[in-house]
């Protein structure tokens, strides 16, 4: 199991090592295609194939929709649509190649609350929706 995060998750891999799990933790930064790609290429060099691809990085700002930066809005979507993007297609490419894989798909659950002061989960949730639509092979 390999284990990516923007500071990689050491202590969690070493419990899943405990219990008999090849575990790889990595650093990586979602918005960023050279460190997706690094730690596809890293995940691949260890196990040799990719099974499954967990979309689950997000970030949250949480600020009024009438307060919120323009900046703080675009971090929220380049980790959170964005990042999920880059995964899904670095990863994709893998899969499509060896005709087998699943990629999955975490959405916020506030996302169905429609919190007025908070707008990002609300678009998270619909711009997840649209790519995995564009992702999706029949």
């Amino acid at each position: 199991m390999a284990l990516t995060a923007i500071h990689p998750g050491e202590h969690l891999a070493e419990e899943l090592k405990e219990l008999g799990v090849k575990t790889l933790a990595l650093g990586c930064d979602v918005k960023d295609p050279a460190s997706v790609q690094a730690a596809v290429d890293e995940t691949l060099s260890r196990f040799g194939r990719i099974d499954v691809l967990i979309n689950n990085a997000g970030i949250s700002w949480g600020a009024p929709t009438e307060t919120m930066s323009l900046a703080d809005w675009n971090k929220v979507i380049e980790t959170n649509l964005t990042g999920s993007f880059l995964c899904s297609q670095a990863v994709g490419k893998h899969m499509i190649a060896n005709q087998r894989g699943k990629i999955k798909r975490h959405e916020w659950t506030s996302a169905w609350t429609k919190l007025p002061w908070c707008p990002a989960p609300s678009a998270h949730s619909s711009g997840s929706r649209m790519r995995a639509g564009a992702t999706r092979r029949c």
